[in-house]
């Protein structure tokens, strides 16, 4: 990959990508030591299509900022490819603006205001900044993620990455952050994340992706389905439910997982064996999150 500057780099062009694929990680590795070894990241691979939101989840120090500085170039992977098509925009977890420019001056500084003036005049106006001139020093966690945000969003970047970007955000400002991305992969734009706040993932994500023991699992089915309990189940019990996912089973209980429009004949086969119904609960994906850790 060639650098252009701290928070864009031009990425390969390969001939044999999908046009519809923006980032494609194949295969991505990462250790640290040469002796002995120690794997963060054990053959990771995904993409990232064309106007479309990927989130990566997980506990904290699983390798998911990890994951980000790789794919931006700012530190090594140990093996694996990674393609990039176009440029990309890149939102760090921890703020690098210069503290003693006003948020106007860090933008300039980024953008030719000739060029951008108006969509940055925009963003500036969403994000509540536009009398914003004092030196970013003094600004609150938030400010400063704000400042981030737009100087990354108003860029004509084909792909936007960032790390924890809900970090600092009061719940108004990280609704209104929703509402851009919505805006912005609905104009073509591709976006990659990661980030602890469930209910916001669910709201812009189309792929969400879990990161446990330097393993990347996709998580399915997270936003349309139900999670039922049971209990007197049998060894035989994977045999009667073709239309339902057994996601958990251990001493006669049994967690399913099915989606809505399978719910009627998942009751019915559970009255027909008599199962005893301990707890039904929609499947979002922070109850998913939960599991994923429990199974771990």
């Amino acid at each position: 990959m060639e650098k252009v500057d701290e928070y864009g780099v031009e990425g390969t062009l390969d001939s044999k990508m999908d046009d519809e694929i923006i980032l494609e990680v194949d295969h991505l590795k990462k250790y640290y030591g040469l002796i002995s070894k120690k794997t963060v990241l054990s053959d990771i691979s995904f993409k990232v299509p064309k106007g479309k939101c990927v989130s990566i989840i997980g506990k904290n120090g699983e390798g998911k900022s990890t994951i980000i500085k790789i794919v931006c170039g700012i530190i090594p992977m140990s093996s694996g490819k990674i393609h990039i098509k176009g440029r990309f925009s890149y939102v760090p977890e921890v703020s690098t603006s210069f503290k003693h420019l006003s948020a106007i001056d860090n933008l300039k500084y980024y953008h030719d205001v000739s060029e951008t003036g108006t969509e940055l005049s925009y963003f500036l106006n969403k994000f509540n900044l536009n009398d914003s001139k004092k030196p970013v020093k003094g600004f609150s966690k938030g400010m400063k993620r704000k400042v981030d945000l737009v100087r990354a969003i108003a860029t004509d970047s084909d792909l936007l990455i960032m790390d924890e970007p809900f970090d600092g955000l009061d719940p108004a400002m990280s609704m209104e952050l929703i509402e851009i991305i919505k805006e912005q992969t609905g104009k073509g734009m591709s976006v990659l994340l990661t980030s602890h706040d469930m209910s916001y993932i669910e709201k812009i994500s189309d792929y969400v992706y879990f990161l446990s023991k330097g393993q990347l699992k996709k998580i399915e089915g997270w936003n349309k389905g139900f999670i039922i309990t049971i209990q007197g189940a049998t060894d035989k019990i994977g045999s009667l439910f073709d239309s339902a996912l057994i996601i958990d089973q251990k001493e006669g209980i049994v967690k399913l997982k099915c989606e809505k429009s399978n719910i009627n004949d998942v009751m019915k086969i559970i009255i027909a064996n008599n199962f005893k119904i301990l707890e039904q609960e929609f499947s979002n994906l922070e109850s998913i999150f939960l599991q994923e850790v429990k199974n771990e």
